[in-house]
This record gives structure tokens, sequence and C-alpha cells, in this order.
């Protein structure tokens, strides 16, 4: 009988002690800040080796966008991306973002978006005091945060620029 008691008292002391070492799941918004102040302290380097872990957004532009966009010339592209600039529209992005990079090329590379794109791995400083949210890619617009679909023609008629 008392072997009986001790085995139920120690496996219910086994069992609280299991309960009161697990911990809750972070929220949502831990994750994210805790990514935010990972991708801020690491070195350019080290985020290249991270590369992997990124998660692409699921915002991507649809298969007919993506044909219509293919067919605009090199100069209309830079004079739309002129006009982006003049509108103050700013993308804060980081090379090894692999969304980023897929909106980049919508534009036809990072080389036809220099002056509309800051990047985050060059310019930590400037990204660390505009961006409003830490996370790349970031659109703003005139200083406001652009919270909608990253599609060319959508942000061309935000901000009155014709594609």
């Amino acid at each position: 009988m008392k072997t009986v008691l001790i085995i139920a008292v120690v496996l219910l002391v086994g069992s609280f002690l299991v309960l009161a070492t697990q911990e809750t799941p972070p929220t949502e918004e831990e994750i994210r800040r805790e990514e935010a102040t990972i991708i801020g302290d690491m070195k350019e380097e080290e985020v290249k080796n991270t590369e992997q872990d990124i998660i692409i957004d699921k915002e991507t532009p649809s298969k007919e966008a993506e044909e219509s966009e293919e067919e605009l010339s090199e100069a209309a592209m830079d004079e739309f991306v002129s006009c982006l600039v003049d509108q103050k529209m700013i993308v804060y992005a980081s090379k090894t973002c692999p969304a980023c990079t897929m909106f980049a090329q919508e534009f036809g590379g990072y080389d036809t978006v220099e002056d509309l794109f800051v990047l985050c791995s060059q310019e930590r400083e400037k990204c660390g005091n505009e961006m409003k949210t830490g996370f790349v890619p970031e659109i703003q617009i005139d200083g406001e945060l652009y919270e909608g679909q990253r599609d060319l023609r959508l942000l061309g008629e935000e901000v009155e620029c014709e594609l």
C-alpha cells in the first residue's frame, strides 16, 4: 500500500514539474519583435546565411500582371520609377530577402530601382530611423506606410504614376 502511495506521489510531483517547466508559446508580436531585433543586430554576412530562413511574402503578383509587365520597355520602366521617386515613394528592402528581390525584379532588377529602394544592409541607420514596421519589404509614400498589394499598376495608381 505504501509503495502504491509513493508511486502515486512521485507521478503527481513529476507531472507538476513537467507542467511547471513548460513555457507558453510566444505571441506573434513577440516573435516579430525578436526577429526584428535579431535582424537588426546581424552583420551582413550573417544575414546572407539566413536567406533560407526568410519566408516569402504571400502577396505576389498574378500571372497576368507578370506577363503584361514583361512587355514594358526599359525606358517606360525608368520613367515609371522616376515618377514614383518624385511622388516620394520609398521601398525599404534587402537583397537577401526573397520577397524584396522578386519585387525589384518586377521593376527590372535592383539597378532599375536604385533611387527607389533603400537597401537596409547598406543603410542600416536610415532604415532603423525611418521604417515603421522594421520588416522588409516596406513601402512608404511621403512618409506614410503603404499596406496595399505590391502590384506595380496599383502602386502607380496610388501616386498617379502611369505604367
